[in-house]
C-alpha cells in the first residue's frame, strides 16, 4: 500500500513539472496509468521513454525505481534512486523512497540514514518516522527497540490520527512484554479503525497475556463478526476458552477452527 501511496502522491507533485517535461509528458503519465493498472512493464517502458525525451524530472526516475522494486531489481531501483537524488537532492521523498529500497533489500544502515537524511528536509512528515522505526526494528542492535518506539512517538505526535504508528507501536510494546501499554495503543488503533481485526487479534492476544480471557473472548468475537471465515479468529477464540476452563465452548470454536482449517495446513499449526 505504501508504494501505491507514494506514487500516487508523485502524480500531484509533479503535476506542476509538466510544462517542463515537454515532448516526455504523455509518456509519463502513460507510465502513471499503466503502474496503477499493474502493468508494470509497460509503466517501464513509459517511464523509459519519458526519461529518454527529458532526463530532468526526478520524479520520472522515482516512479521507474518504484516500478523496478515491483519487479524485484533492486539494483536498477536504487540506480535510478540515485539518479533522482543527483537531479533533486533536497527533495525528502526521493531519499524516502531510495531507503524503502534500501529496507526491503535488506540494507538497514543505508536505509537509516536515507531515512535520516529525508528527515532533515522535511521533519514534520510522519510516514518518515515509521520508516525509520521499521529500519530501526530490522537491524535490532542494542537500543534500535527504544530508536523505533521514540519515533512511532514522533510520529503519533506529528499525526494522532496515523492507526499505523499506534499499532506498529503496541506491537513493539506486546513483543517485549509491556502488555498494559501494547493495550492502550491497541485500543487507540481500534478507537480509530472500530473495523480493524488486527488490532482486536493483538490486543485479544494482549490480554490473554494478562489472564483476561473474558475481555480476551470479547475481542476474538469481535474478530470473527468482521472475518466469519477466520480459522485463526475461532482457534483464538476457542483456545480463551479452554484457558478459562469453559471446555464447551472451547469443543464448539475448536471444532469450527478445524472446519475451516486448509487440508494442508492440517498438520502444521504451530
Amino acid at each position: 500500500m505504501k508504494k501505491l501511496i507514494l506514487t500516487l502522491a508523485v502524480v500531484f507533485i509533479a503535476v506542476p513539472l509538466m510544462a517542463q517535461v515537454g515532448a516526455g509528458e504523455s509518456h509519463y503519465l502513460s507510465g502513471q496509468i499503466s503502474y496503477r493498472m499493474g502493468n508494470v512493464d509497460q509503466a517501464i517502458a513509459d517511464f523509459s521513454e519519458s526519461i529518454r525525451r527529458y532526463p530532468f524530472n526526478a520524479f520520472v526516475y522515482v516512479d521507474r525505481g518504484q516500478a523496478y522494486m515491483d519487479k524485484g531489481n533492486n539494483n536498477m531501483a536504487v540506480a535510478d534512486f540515485n539518479k533522482a537524488i543527483e537531479i533533486d537532492p533536497n527533495n525528502a521523498a526521493v531519499w524516502q523512497s531510495r531507503g524503502n529500497v534500501h529496507l526491503e533489500a535488506g540494507n538497514k544502515n543505508q536505509a537509516i540514514a536515507d531515512f535520516t537524511k529525508a528527515l532533515t528536509l522535511d521533519g514534520k512528515n510522519a510516514e518518515l518516522y515509521t520508516d525509520r522505526a521499521a529500519a530501526y526494528l530490522a537491524r535490532g542492535e542494542r537500543d534500535d527497540v527504544n530508536l523505533a518506539i521514540a519515533d512511532y512517538g514522533r510520529a503519533i505526535a506529528l499525526d494522532p490520527t496515523k492507526s499505523v504508528a499506534w499499532l506498529a507501536r503496541a506491537e513493539v510494546y506486546l513483543e517485549r512484554g509491556e502488555v498494559d501499554r501494547a493495550i492502550q495503543d491497541f485500543t487507540k488503533v481500534i478507537e480509530l479503525e472500530p473495523n480493524n481485526a488486527q488490532a482486536f487479534t493483538a490486543r485479544g492476544h494482549a490480554y490473554v497475556a494478562k489472564e483476561d480471557f473474558n475481555r480476551a473472548i470479547t475481542d476474538f468475537s469481535k474478530v470473527i463478526s468482521l472475518e466469519p471465515n477466520s480459522e485463526e479468529a475461532w482457534h483464538n477464540r476457542g483456545a480463551a476458552y479452554l484457558a478459562k476452563d469453559d471446555l464447551a465452548n472451547a469443543a464448539k470454536d475448536l471444532e469450527k477452527a478445524k472446519e475451516l482449517t486448509p487440508s494442508t495446513q492440517a498438520g502444521n499449526r504451530r
